[in-house]
């Protein structure tokens, strides 16, 4: 009898620790993802206003030039994330060196940001020179300023968000949102707005965020090159298949933005880039959702394992579903006329709307599980399935297009 009550007693004990242990969790959780919605509410309606304000005062051309600006922008931060970023967020639960885990991460973000300069300015050089689009060069001049500083400044919020510091990530991202603002103010004031002017806007208000950033956090690095050839070997047999499941995924977001470019014009590229603008007022709802997810599957994963790794994968998506319906819903029913407001030049495209939203829904539904894989370690499934969509995608929008 004494052995059965001491093992009732253990089991008791076992489930009382695991209660407090998920207790904890969910109140760490749960303020941190009300910070995060914060952050990307801030960090969505900057990137929305700057659409509006490109359409209304330059024209739905340099919207078009603009928004392929931003997918190349994006190309680059899905790099980071993929190579950088994400290895170090589900790896830094097994370092023994958090400071010099740290610093190579920084490291590899500033090789790869600058790297991604050169080669940007050595297109421009070639598009000024060769008697190419003034346009295209101005905006690949741009982007060449603007993309390491744009890098770094995604590197500190996303290390932030690793650390559940999201209260670091909330300050830095209304700092740049600030002098985002005021910059923007002062194009339109002064009659500059252009593409490549909304795009070194960005670059200089993420270079005086990261600055600021870098500087009050300079003692959690322990600087040393060994620390960038240690975090590079951990980081590439997984970061290898993120990478491709991201330019995979990349591709197949901004597919429609670049062959629209190219089979139709500037113009056209301006309208779809509204309609997916419209379809963007969800993103404060998931990227901040997101934010979170990553860093919080990963826990779970060392804490609970694939089992609970599943389940919370489970809740996840079941939430981002019923999120998504309402404003589904809402875009059926209202989008293309809330569109008329923002875009006056931009009507007919309702039905656009909607399967923009559809296909949003559906993203997001799919992404707790594809966290989770890529959390346990299993990147090169997520890849597979995101590289044959790539795939597909590419010829349908090519052949409707067409």
């Amino acid at each position: 009898m004494s052995e059965i009550a001491l093992a009732d007693g253990g089991q008791s004990s076992g489930a009382a620790r695991a209660t407090r242990r998920w207790a904890r969790l969910l109140r760490l959780l749960t303020g941190q993802q009300a910070l995060g919605w914060v952050d990307q509410i801030a960090v969505s309606a900057m990137g929305f206003l700057t659409l509006v304000l490109i359409g209304a005062w330059s024209g739905i051309g340099e919207l078009g030039i603009y928004a392929v600006c931003m997918s190349l922008l994006a190309l680059a931060l899905a790099s980071q994330e993929s190579l950088v970023t994400r290895p170090f967020t589900i790896q830094m639960h097994d370092s023994r060196d958090a400071a010099g885990h740290a610093f190579g991460a920084l490291a590899a973000s500033l090789i790869l940001g600058f790297g991604a300069a050169l080669l940007l300015a050595a297109v421009a050089g070639v598009l000024t020179l060769g008697g190419g689009s003034p346009q295209a060069a101005s905006a690949a001049w741009a982007l060449a300023g603007s993309l390491p500083f744009v890098l770094l400044r995604d590197f500190a919020r996303r290390l932030a968000f690793a650390r559940m510091q999201t209260g670091q990530a909330l300050v830095l991202d209304l700092a740049v949102v600030a002098i985002n603002a005021m910059l923007l103010a002062g194009l339109v004031w002064s009659g500059h707005l252009s593409a490549p002017a909304a795009v070194a806007a960005v670059g200089l208000s993420c270079a005086a965020g990261a600055a600021a950033w870098l500087w009050l956090t300079r003692g959690g690095f322990a600087f040393g090159l060994h620390h960038l050839r240690a975090t590079a070997r951990r980081s590439w047999g997984m970061g290898r298949w993120l990478f491709s499941a991201q330019m995979a995924m990349q591709v197949q977001g901004y597919t429609t933005h670049w062959l629209s470019m190219a089979l139709a014009g500037a113009a056209a590229t301006g309208a779809y880039a509204a309609c997916t603008s419209m379809v963007a007022f969800a993103n404060p709802l998931l990227f901040g959702f997101f934010n979170i997810m990553i860093p919080k599957s990963a826990r779970v994963f060392s804490v609970n394992g694939g089992s609970g790794l599943r389940r919370q994968a489970l809740r996840d998506a079941l939430l981002l579903a019923a999120m998504m319906s309402v404003f589904c819903a809402f875009l059926a029913l209202w989008g293309e006329s809330a569109m008329a407001l923002l875009f006056p030049d931009v009507r007919g495209y309702g039905t656009v709307l909607t399967l923009l939203g559809l296909a949003s829904m559906a993203a997001a539904v799919g992404a707790p599980a594809s966290t989770a894989l890529a959390s346990a370690s299993r990147a090169r499934a997520v890849a597979g399935v995101t590289a044959v969509a790539a795939v597909l995608n590419f010829g349908l929008v090519w052949w409707l297009l067409g």
